[in-house]
């Protein structure tokens, strides 16, 4: 297995990831996965992974938390996503979307919270798309 490059330290990386939780007063014990702690463990494992790597940023500025999603593989010019606080906004706008089309209704939810449309984010693909789905996870409990 090759070296992960990383530009944090694990301790840095957890920080960032613990700074996002207490932000939306989400504990780690309250989650609750259908899968169960270990698929909860998963989705924190990938978080801190890619806080580490550099492809997430969790930043406090004058009382607002901003998430920055650095993306590794670009669609078109589009090199960062930065989300602002969660709030009814983007919950309305994922409201607006079936329950039965859960890609469009987080793709909803996530392009409000960065201020773009949801079609900007159906772009994603890869590990990129797979950050925003942790993301939009976590966000969602708020």
């Amino acid at each position: 297995m090759s070296e992960i490059e990383t530009i944090l330290s694990d301790d840095s990386a957890k920080k960032q990831l613990d700074l996002l939780l207490e932000y939306y007063d989400i504990e780690k014990d309250d989650i609750e996965i259908e899968e169960g702690p270990e698929a909860m463990q998963t989705l924190l494992n990938g978080l801190i992974r890619a806080i580490r790597k550099g492809r997430i940023e969790v930043v406090e500025q004058a009382g607002e938390l901003i998430v920055r999603q650095n993306l590794k593989h670009p669609p078109g010019e589009m090199e960062m996503l930065e989300y602002g606080v969660v709030g009814q906004k983007a919950r309305m706008a994922m409201d607006k979307i079936k329950d039965s089309r859960a890609q469009e209704r987080m793709c909803a939810f996530m392009g409000s919270l960065a201020g773009l449309p949801p079609s900007a984010l159906t772009k994603l693909k890869g590990v990129d798309m797979g950050t925003m789905n942790r993301l939009a996870t976590v966000f969602s409990m708020v």
